[in-house]
């Protein structure tokens, strides 16, 4: 059988963490299980699961934990396609998004899983963020053109109209905005009282906070405005004892270029699956 988890058991899923030893690489699944951000979490035991599918909302679906577990292998695809993608689909989310990091084992299992579905393989980067290499890209704040400026997202800036701009960015992802606000972080750049861009922190765990940054208007892209709100969340970062943490697909040129640009180097390239949960 397959259950889930209740938030308050959250907890009872660290054993199966203890041996990953990639701390960074394990942000998203620990993001749900430490209750920081939204998720859910599926098990083959209650009490003392030795298995689990970990849903992050709007980031994917991880499996941890004994991937020999006969009793959770034989139920897993039905439950996927039922009871997970009946949630999912009640959030918006049409697609099963899965990858095998931190727990490459259990990718020969869902491609027998799942094969009938013919999901599309992408690739991902991840990145550590090298010190060293940052601190040595100088001040940047006399860099930004007159009339903008970098703002630390605050109760003040979310109760503003203009908060709107990125506010699906912290809801698609943080179950309220207090809980951004108390272990969250985001800056933006601004141009008088409109929203250029903002790097924002998706995902945290502990003290790791995963980026995501956007520029809205398309005229005011490739003019550096997304490199200096991240500018302004690395900065702070540092002064209080956080980690950046940087993860994109190959393809999206424009977001590996900027890690780079930032001081992240290139750490281990994933396969990443998806697939439709309606055919349609």
């Amino acid at each position: 059988m397959i259950y889930e988890l209740q938030e308050l058991e959250y907890g009872r899923l660290k054993p199966l963490l203890e041996r990953m030893t990639e701390k960074e690489g394990l942000v998203a699944i620990k993001s749900v299980i430490e209750g920081t951000n939204r998720g859910k979490i599926y098990v083959d035991n209650l009490e003392q699961p030795r298995t689990a599918l970990v849903f992050v909302i709007m980031n994917g679906f991880y499996f941890i934990g004994d991937s020999d577990n006969d009793g959770f292998n034989s139920k897993i695809e039905e439950y996927v396609l039922k009871e997970v993608a009946e949630f999912s689909l009640s959030l918006g989310g049409t697609y099963f998004v899965y990858n095998f990091k931190p727990e490459k084992m259990w990718e020969s299992n869902a491609e027998k899983w799942f094969k009938h579905k013919n999901p599309e393989k992408n690739h991902r980067w991840n990145f550590n963020f090298n010190e060293e290499k940052y601190r040595k890209l100088g001040e940047w704040k006399s860099k930004i053109p007159e009339g903008y400026y970098a703002k630390k997202i605050d109760r003040e800036l979310l109760e503003n109209k203009v908060a709107e701009t990125f506010m699906e960015e912290i809801t698609d992802f943080w179950p309220t905005l207090d809980k951004f606000l108390e272990k969250g972080l985001g800056f933006c750049v601004m141009h008088g009282d409109k929203v250029v861009s903002a790097c924002i922190s998706a995902l945290v765990s502990e003290n790791i906070c995963n980026i995501v940054i956007n520029t809205y208007d398309k005229n005011e892209r490739k003019n550096g405005f997304a490199t200096m709100a991240a500018r302004a969340f690395i900065d702070y970062c540092l002064e209080n004892n956080c980690i950046p943490y940087w993860d994109a697909y190959e393809e999206n040129i424009a977001s590996v270029t900027t890690a780079e640009r930032l001081g992240f180097e290139k750490n281990e390239r994933y396969a990443e699956y998806n697939f439709p949960f309606n055919e349609e």
